[in-house]
């Protein structure tokens, strides 16, 4: 069932995409990179409000996991939370 709902995240995010709803994960992971460099090791497309956010799990060279929360639309940074 997990493989499910991954396409379904992935067809909704392909959707949303194309309509202009929100931006290219391509072009987030930039703007994330450069706020929480290390290995990103999971993204989320979630609804938070009226917005959608690609929340994404970093773990930083030093081992420890950020998490950076970007508006999906706007493309800019809502936060960057510190190790978990």
């Amino acid at each position: 069932h997990a493989d499910e709902d991954d396409d379904g995240d992935h067809d909704r995010a392909r959707d949303l995409y194309e309509h202009g709803e929100i931006k290219g994960l391509a072009n987030i992971l930039d703007i994330v990179r450069a706020k929480a460099p290390g290995d990103v090791v999971a993204v989320d497309l979630i609804r938070q409000a009226n917005r959608w956010v690609y929340r994404f799990q970093v773990v930083g060279a030093d081992g420890r996991r950020t998490t950076v929360d970007v508006d999906a639309g706007a493309g800019v940074i809502m936060r960057g939370g510190e190790g978990d």
